[in-house]
């Protein structure tokens, strides 16, 4: 981490995660376990730096095309860390649509409960 301090990036990974959350950030899947996003000349590059969906997680914040912070999970502290790890989880979430398939099931299910056994 280089240019942004504790304490900002902390700042921005709950802003990513808030706006992400409330459906104002679109992520793309960039790959099987990596997610982009695009705010102004800001790109974000979400991914899961062992390539297996789980952490660490790294953020790679460029803008202009320009590389401007690389973050890891292991360099950062408890709250950073675990916002990063949220904001992954929540990207994942919306990209991927899993609330729409867990709503899907959960209907599926409940139908089959309300069938009479045989």
């Amino acid at each position: 981490m280089d240019f942004f301090s504790d304490s900002e990036l902390l700042d921005l990974l709950r802003s990513l995660t808030n706006v992400t959350n409330h459906g104002q950030l679109s992520w793309h899947r960039a790959g099987k376990y990596e997610f982009e996003a695009t705010v102004g000349e800001n790109h974000f590059y979400l991914a899961s730096r062992d390539n297996d969906g789980y952490e660490p997680y790294i953020l790679i914040i460029s803008q202009n095309g320009d590389e401007v912070e690389r973050v890891t999970q292991e360099e950062l502290g408890d709250n950073s860390s675990q916002q990063l790890s949220e904001l992954y989880s929540t990207a994942k979430r919306k990209t991927l649509g899993i609330d729409r398939v867990v709503k899907n099931i959960l209907d599926s299910l409940k139908q089959l409960e309300e069938e009479p056994p045989f």
